[in-house]
């Protein structure tokens, strides 16, 4: 298996994780679920914002150091300690997740959160569960199908594959057909239903060219299911 499909399979273990988000959405109450996930989502601005100034940090290092009343020698050495963590740890530890067009690696997690939390805000914790569970498990099957066996690109988007869009839809209806088993009072209409619209509509908003899909997939899928609430 070459470099690139264990990178991508690193990645989105990192990315099945967002489904832990649907814990405290399920067993807490509305406004304590809305303080975890704001506070995960500050968390998250934090790591940009670190990744961000990774150079003015390097900098401060090299201009703290020489200040230092040490021996140059023993200076060198702090600095090159200091440029050892940063270069050889946190970059070394960031580059066996990020894809290799993606200049920060944590865009796509903020975008996971923030939309995971205006679904909570607009539609409830219901459908933002659904949301959260179509876009953990769906899309982490789609990227990975669709990266080893994806080979009919679909017309409107050459970067995606139908091989990828299938697995997308049945991991996603699957995912949240056996959670509504578990909970079928959350369930619009009938268990089926919720879990076939929830992964159809995710599949295609995965599919929209030029948009980050941790936006669409969430946002798609709140807006169909609230819909389909209402005319229940």
């Amino acid at each position: 298996m070459d470099r690139q499909i264990w990178r991508e399979i690193r990645r989105q273990a990192l990315h099945l994780l967002g489904a832990l988000l649907v814990l405290p959405i399920l067993f807490m109450d509305f406004s304590g679920a809305l303080k975890v996930l704001v506070g995960i989502i500050l968390l998250s601005l934090f790591a940009i914002w670190l990744y961000e100034k990774r150079q003015m940090r390097s900098k401060y290092f090299e201009t703290l150091i020489s200040s230092m009343k040490f021996p140059s020698i023993n200076k060198k050495h702090l600095l090159a300690n200091a440029q050892k963590f940063e270069k050889k740890l946190l970059s070394s530890f960031l580059q066996q997740f990020r894809r290799r067009k993606e200049h920060q690696p944590f865009y796509a997690a903020f975008a996971f959160l923030l939309t995971s939390t205006i679904c909570l805000i607009l539609f409830g914790k219901a459908i933002a569960i659904f949301a959260i569970l179509a876009l953990a498990f769906g899309d982490s099957a789609s990227a990975l199908i669709g990266k080893k066996f994806g080979q009919t690109k679909l017309p409107w988007n050459k970067d995606l594959s139908a091989e990828g869009s299938i697995a997308f839809f049945a991991a996603a209806s699957l995912t949240i057909y056996i959670f509504l088993i578990w909970q079928p009072q959350l369930a619009i209409i009938s268990a089926i239903v919720t879990a076939v619209v929830a992964a159809l509509i995710g599949m295609f908003a995965e599919t929209i060219p030029t948009v980050n899909d941790n936006t669409t997939i969430p946002l798609a899928i709140g807006a169909a299911l609230f819909l389909l609430a209402l005319l229940s």
